[in-house]
């Protein structure tokens, strides 16, 4: 795979039409979409080799953020600003832009929403979303 921009990265939220995606406009920043493991730490006292043993526990996928252009008429905003009061874990999708159109798909809860409004820049919305169970990529 050749190393491409994020430029032409394309954040979606899924429909009230299952399998149908609502593109998010005005995406200055998507965050680190980052996978972990639990690790559960094991000793015991009649341990022959001194150090702490390891058994791996739960995968996990972090916390999701996304930073866009606040636009107070921007229908799909209000979707996502909408998802934090239903509390109901919704389908959300990323299209990379590189050459085979990488595609991850998670399903997520918005966990919070915010604006920042700096003195001389232009004004921001952030999501953070809770990524529930496996991202799928494809």
């Amino acid at each position: 795979m050749a190393e491409f921009i994020g430029f032409g990265t394309i954040f979606s939220r899924e429909s009230a039409t299952p399998d149908t995606y609502t593109d998010l406009a005005q995406i200055i920043e998507i965050g680190d979409v980052t996978r972990n493991r639990n690790v559960s730490d094991n000793m015991y006292f009649d341990s022959s080799s001194g150090y702490m043993e390891k058994i791996a526990g739960f995968r996990n996928v972090d916390d999701l953020s996304i930073t866009l252009a606040y636009d107070p008429a921007d229908a799909t905003l209000a979707l996502l600003e909408g998802d934090i009061d239903i509390a109901t874990v919704h389908s959300y999708r990323i299209t990379w832009s590189d050459a085979d159109t990488t595609i991850a798909t998670f399903d997520g809860l918005v966990t919070s929403v915010g604006i920042a409004t700096p003195l001389e820049e232009k004004v921001t919305q952030a999501f953070t979303i809770a990524v529930s169970g496996a991202i799928t990529f494809t």
